[in-house]
Formats: structure tokens, C-alpha cells, sequence
């Protein structure tokens, strides 16, 4: 109860016009659904209910989040802060059933056209990754040179002094430890990164961004933490992207490069460099925003649990990057990856009417080498979804096929993934909706298959055949 008596309370200082700076959108969801399944491979049948209902209140800034005088003032910005009640709750412990939702803070002093940041700071550099333009991936890619320095906080705690020029650039200088203080153990080397990032916007039409980070203090071998020792990366990144405008469409070719120096154990100065380049062609200039289909699914990086947590946005895409990962003083392995992807928003929002798309080849190469025990290898993603708004009926279709290894050169040999789905959403009465899906499991098993992962798992599953499912969903 008391949870619910301070949102009430809330809500009564909202209506005593607390908050004149900001406008309230509650919004409420009830959903009610059946669906009778089938897992084909063991032939097993039932039916499961679900029922949630959720209500929102949202808090959105009218017109600024800049409160201050003069030059010299507190900047504070909230974005998105909600107060949830959610039907999806233990009924026993009330877990779940109100969440409030900060959204994005951000923290700034500014001093004219300087600013102090309280909540950011660069501690990688990763400008060759500029080259996938899209983040999304089926065999994936990993850069070998922003992972150097890790903080135990993934939004890389810090604070950062900057400077903003409008229509010219912007320099932050930053700082961020690996950890805090209040744990024994995390952070008792006492080790930082020091960080250069720029983004220059003076030439007309291109964006060019360089990137420094210097890490210190990490004294877990024998050395005295210095920069560019064992444990303390430095590094460097460039990139640029020239943006030309083609009627609706624009073009944007980039190109950057990531160099990063760090001592092994035995004292030796590894580096490792990465090279990319890519072009992409957007036409969110039609006032397109970040999609939330349904049924786009393989382009998710959440994978298992959570696929479609990846918002993309509509346009083509292709790009290469080429590692060189030092392993001695001597050797390297080297490797190659290249993607391309196109996504088209779902129904009329594109540049097609009726139809929305997405395709993925996602293909990856590690060169042999066999002074480092390096054997060759190569990856490959392909991944192609469609789906119509045809009014009454709206189906979709998915297939999804990796493989790994294909040259079959290492212990695990070449493992193969395939999945589909296909299914339709039918409209013919108000706030109802029926669902026919079929989506299988790995169809590339040689025997028979048994329970397991569906379509939107990217690895592996013991089911083949997979399940049928037809819901019925009452929602307003």
C-alpha cells in the first residue's frame, strides 16, 4: 500500500501545479490473449492465457531543461521519467507492480561555451567500427581495441570537460576510473583513463572525429603503471563521414581506423590496429524514426532473451573492417569482416508502400596463423524478414541461416543454424486480433528434433520441426 499511496501522492502534487514546466501523457494498455500451441516434434498440444494491463504516466519536458542565468549556470536534463503500474507483478510481494523510470539524466555545468559533464567520459577508442553504420549482427563482430580499458559500470563512469564551437567542433578532455572506492579490492591499483574526444563539424557536410585514451595506474605486474604497460592501454581512433544529400535520400560514406599499444607480461609493446570503411544510404529523411516492428526480429542484439531490444533505422548499409590483433612482438592474427544490411520501415512509413523489410549478410574471416596456434576461420550470417500491411490481413515471414567454420579447420568442425517463420496477423474485429504462427527450430539437424528454442534464437536448438501457435488478443 504505501507504494501506491506515494504514487497518489505524486500525482496530487502534479495536480496542484507543481510541475508547471512539465506536460503529463498517461497512457493505459489491456491486453487479454488465448493461444493454443503445438510443438510439432513431440506432438504436444495446450493452451495458455495471459492478461496484462499497464498504466503510465509520463513526465515529458515542455520546452528546456536549461535552468540558469548568464553564461555560468547548472544544467540538468530528464527525458522519458515515467511512474508504471503493471498488472505483471507478484501478487505476493507486489515485485513489479510500480516502477518508476528515470529515463536519461544529464548532468552539466556550464561555464560559457565550456561545460563540466557529471555523467560521461570516453574510455576506448573505436572509430573503425564506424564501418557497420548499424549495430546490429548475426555472426558478430568484435573490436579488439575498445575493449581495452573496462570499467566495472558499463556506461563508462566519469566526468568530462568540454568544449563546445557550434558549426565548428566540440572537445571533451575526460577522466574515469575502472572502478569506485566503496568495494575492497575494485578499484586498489587506482587505475584510470585519460581521454581526448572530437568531433569537428567545420567543413560543410562531414563530421570528423578523433579519438585519445591514456590508461595509468594498474600496477598488477611488475611495473609502475604507466601508460602503455601491461594493463594500461593507449590508443588512438580517427573517423569521417561526408553526408550527400540525394533527393530523399542521403549518402554517407566513412571511414575510420583505431591504433592501440599495450606491454604483455614479458614487457613487449603489443598493437593493435583496425581499419574500416563504408558507405550508407538513409532515407530517414522522410521523417522516419526508430523502428519497433513486431515481426523485425533477427536484427535484435538482445538474441535469446531479448531480441528485438535493437531499434534500427531505415536505410542500406555496407562495410568492412580489417583487425590486426598482435599477439608476440612477431606475430598477429589477422581478420576480416563484412556486413551489409538493408531496413525498410514496416507498411507505408518507407520508401515502399504496403511492404516492410530487413536482410543481413554478416560475414566474418580469421586468417591462419600457425605460430600463434591460429587456424583459419570463417563465419557466416544470413538473415532476410518481409512482412505486408495488407489491411485486414498482415503476414510476415522470416529466415534466418549461420554458419560457423565453414571450412571445417577447427576441433568443433562446421556447426550449422537454420530457422524460419512464417505466420499472418488477422483484423476483422475491433481491438482483436488473431495470430497463426508457425515458427520451427534448427531445421539443419540431421536426426529428430525435441523441445527447444524457436525462430529469434541465434545459435543452436534442439527442437527442428518447432511449434504452431494461434492466439486470439482482445487489447485497447
Amino acid at each position: 500500500m504505501r507504494k501506491f499511496s506515494l504514487v497518489l501522492a505524486a500525482l496530487l502534487v502534479v495536480a496542484s501545479g507543481a510541475f508547471a514546466q512539465v506536460s503529463i501523457e498517461p497512457t493505459i494498455e489491456v491486453k487479454a490473449s488465448a493461444t493454443f500451441g503445438v510443438q510439432l516434434d513431440e506432438m504436444t498440444t495446450g493452451i495458455t492465457n495471459s492478461a496484462e494491463s499497464n498504466l503510465t504516466f509520463t513526465f515529458t519536458e515542455e520546452q528546456t531543461a536549461e535552468y540558469g542565468e548568464g553564461d555560468v549556470y547548472g544544467y540538468i536534463k530528464l527525458e522519458d521519467f515515467k511512474i508504471e503500474l503493471d498488472s505483471a507483478a507478484d501478487d505476493a510481494t507486489d515485485n513489479g507492480a510500480l516502477d518508476v523510470s528515470v529515463g536519461a539524466v544529464t548532468g552539466k555545468v556550464m561555464l560559457g561555451p565550456a561545460y563540466i559533464a557529471l555523467d560521461d567520459a570516453t574510455t576506448g577508442v573505436n572509430e573503425a567500427e564506424a564501418f557497420a553504420l548499424i549495430n546490429q549482427t548475426l555472426v558478430g563482430y568484435i573490436s579488439k581495441t575498445a575493449t581495452t580499458f573496462t570499467t566495472e559500470d558499463t556506461s563508462d563512469p566519469g566526468v568530462a570537460f568540454g568544449v563546445a564551437l557550434p558549426d565548428v567542433a566540440t572537445v571533451e578532455f575526460g577522466v574515469a576510473s575502472a572502478s569506485d572506492w566503496t568495494t575492497p579490492t575494485t578499484n586498489d591499483t587506482n587505475s584510470y583513463v585519460m581521454s581526448i574526444d572530437a568531433e569537428i563539424t567545420a567543413v560543410e557536410a562531414t563530421t570528423i572525429a578523433v579519438v585519445s585514451t591514456m590508461a595509468f595506474g594498474d600496477t598488477s605486474t611488475a611495473d609502475a603503471g604507466a601508460p602503455g604497460t601491461n594493463n594500461n592501454p593507449v590508443g588512438v581512433g580517427i573517423s569521417a563521414q561526408y553526408d550527400m544529400p540525394m533527393g530523399d535520400i542521403t549518402a554517407s560514406p566513412v571511414v575510420g581506423f583505431d591504433l592501440t599499444s599495450e606491454e604483455n607480461a614479458a614487457g613487449d609493446a603489443l598493437r593493435d590496429m583496425e581499419i574500416g570503411a563504408g558507405v550508407k544510404l538513409s532515407w530517414a529523411a522522410l521523417g522516419l524514426d526508430e523502428d519497433d516492428d513486431d515481426h523485425i526480429d533477427f536484427l535484435g542484439q538482445g538474441g535469446a532473451t531479448d531480441p528485438e531490444n535493437e531499434e534500427v533505422t531505415s536505410g542500406a548499409y555496407l562495410g568492412a573492417v580489417y583487425t590486426i590483433d598482435q599477439q608476440t612482438k612477431d606475430e598477429a592474427v589477422n581478420s576480416m569482416t563484412i556486413r551489409a544490411g538493408l531496413f525498410e520501415d514496416s507498411g507505408d512509413d518507407g520508401l515502399l508502400p504496403v511492404v516492410g523489410a530487413a536482410f543481413m549478410v554478416d560475414y566474418t574471416s580469421t586468417f591462419e596463423n600457425k605460430n600463434v596456434g591460429q587456424v583459419a576461420q570463417s563465419d557466416l550470417g544470413i538473415g532476410v524478414e518481409v512482412n505486408a500491411d495488407l489491411g485486414v490481413v498482415s503476414p510476415y515471414a522470416g529466415f534466418k541461416y549461420i554458419t560457423e567454420d565453414m571450412g571445417d579447420n577447427t576441433t568443433t568442425g562446421t556447426v550449422d543454424f537454420a530457422t524460419m517463420n512464417v505466420g499472418t496477423d488477422i483484423n476483422v474485429i475491433p481491438n482483436t486480433t488473431f495470430t497463426v504462427d508457425y515458427a520451427s527450430g534448427d531445421l539443419t539437424l540431421s536426426g529428430d528434433g525435441t523441445y527447444g528454442n524457436t525462430y529469434g534464437y541465434n545459435n543452436s536448438s534442439a527442437a527442428k520441426l518447432g511449434v504452431v501457435t494461434i492466439k486470439t488478443e482482445v487489447s485497447f
